[in-house]
């Protein structure tokens, strides 16, 4: 059949594109668990660490970034999957939008932190200045998960100290309200 564009029919492409991937022995995508790798550590200040770029609908889509010192605003900002440590401080808009993934924040937080989670975690040492009033306080809990995840990044060469107990607010119920708020206690 013959168009304006060209002949549509005929044979198959005889090579896959190099985006495509034939079956795996382990399922049809490759899973980022499944690979060795090495964090990214980094000493980042610029804004959106790990989150969205223009005309991009996610941020980051798995593996680790470790950022040493201060992190900007925006940091994780749309984040779908993965793990961000940042040793310092963070700015504005920490975990704003956050769809899946962690977020591990030693220092301060600034100003509307975790707003517009959907699900995903931010775990902080201090409680935020300005805790949105769409987070829903859980009370002080037990997370055996915490000191599992202390354990899997101290094999990695990250240095945290998360022991197992949090205060958990749930948020934001502004939008799904799935996504929690762990101030370590």
């Amino acid at each position: 059949m013959r168009t304006m564009c060209g002949d549509i029919s005929g044979p198959a492409r005889p090579n896959p594109l190099p985006f495509e991937h034939r079956s795996m022995p382990w399922g049809h995508v490759r899973s980022a668990h499944r690979l060795p790798y090495r964090p990214l550590v980094t000493r980042l200040r610029d804004e959106r660490a790990g989150g969205t770029v223009v005309g991009e609908t996610f941020g980051m889509r798995g593996g680790r970034l470790v950022i040493k010192g201060n992190a900007g605003p925006m940091l994780g900002e749309r984040m779908r999957r993965g793990l961000i440590v940042v040793g310092g401080d963070a700015g504005d808009y920490a975990g704003a939008r956050v769809v899946a993934g962690t977020l591990i924040l030693q220092g301060r937080v600034g100003r509307l932190a975790g707003y517009g989670m959907r699900r995903g975690s931010l775990i902080l040492n201090q409680k935020p200045k300005d805790l949105l009033p769409t987070f829903g306080d859980c009370g002080v809990l037990d997370f055996d998960y915490l000191a599992l995840l202390e354990r899997g990044l101290r094999q990695s060469g990250i240095r945290v100290s998360l022991g197992d107990r949090a205060r958990r607010y749930m948020g934001d119920m502004a939008v799904l309200g799935k996504g929690e708020m762990l101030v370590l206690a």
